[in-house]
């Protein structure tokens, strides 16, 4: 079935989604007197009865070429939508954007809060692994993506490390002869070994790159085919000369490389943040 048609067949749906959101919310903040809702990319968690705040970093969603002629359609919509709230924060900068054309704000109520990460960076100084690979993404991606990384690591040199994506099954490292493996590993492991790797190779979801901005590390990304946030997301960091970026079918071991690149080098302070939130209190 083509594209457009699955999106036009999921439209009533997504809608109707939003319609219960927002009914559900009306309900909460009357039970329960809240005071303030602030929501992740939730269109329909607003009410007119407090503040409320929308999260995102999309303000204006890439659609892929051959459907750029929809694109002021779904920012239109996207707009309509955000405007219902009281603020819009964007986990970003607002000077030296790393989301680009993404979060041009225009007429929306939009404030930067700097970048958000569930990591903390530490004082480490061990490196145990030179490359680490985060396998991400749906199936068969996923797959598609660890067979590339397998291929890349019997090319590389150095110690190596392949997480590949799999929740709920074993944490149990797996010391493999020529590289280390793990189906899924939880938020406080992960982070040690992101750590302790030199260079990690993984998607450019947004998430991953305010986690690895964050811990401050040297990364090569390879998009999901299809996803055009992390295509653009990846364009960007290359662009800012921050890390490198290669297209799935073309990925080898000769992409990981670092010289040119900066890798992350970002404030996490949370001052901007810890101002808007002062911003909306003071508004109730």
């Amino acid at each position: 079935m083509p594209l457009i048609v699955k999106i036009f067949l999921q439209l009533p749906r997504f809608l109707l989604t939003i319609k219960k959101e927002h009914e559900q919310l009306e309900r909460i903040v009357s039970e329960n007197q809240i005071v303030l809702v602030i929501s992740d990319n939730r269109f329909g968690c607003w009410t007119e009865k407090v503040p409320t705040v929308f999260i995102t970093h999309q303000i204006n969603i890439q659609m892929p070429l051959f459907l750029k002629w929809m694109q002021g359609s779904v920012n239109y919509f996207n707009h309509a939508r955000i405007k219902k709230f009281d603020y819009c924060w964007v986990p970003d900068f607002a000077q030296d954007k790393l989301t680009g054309r993404m979060t041009e704000s225009g007429k929306l109520p939009v404030r930067f809060i700097g970048m958000l990460s569930r990591f903390k960076r530490r004082a480490n100084k061990v490196t145990t692994y030179d490359y680490l690979a985060l396998v991400s993404g749906p199936e068969p991606q996923r797959t598609i993506f660890e067979q590339k990384v397998r291929l890349c690591f019997s090319q590389l040199k150095g110690r190596k490390i392949l997480i590949r994506g799999l929740p709920g099954l074993s944490q149990e490292i797996i010391h493999n002869t020529d590289w280390d493996e793990v189906c899924h590993l939880n938020s406080e492991k992960l982070q040690t070994v992101i750590e302790e790797s030199g260079l990690v190779i993984c998607r450019s979801g947004y998430s991953t790159v305010m986690d690895l901005a964050a811990l401050g590390k040297k990364a090569v990304f390879v998009p999901t085919p299809g996803q055009t946030e992390q295509e653009y997301l990846a364009n960007q960091l290359m662009e800012k000369r921050i890390g490198h970026s290669v297209n799935q079918r073309h990925f080898s071991g000769k992409d990981c490389i670092t010289e040119g690149y900066s890798g992350f080098q970002v404030d996490f302070s949370l001052s901007d943040l810890k101002k808007e939130i002062d911003v909306v209190l003071e508004s109730r």
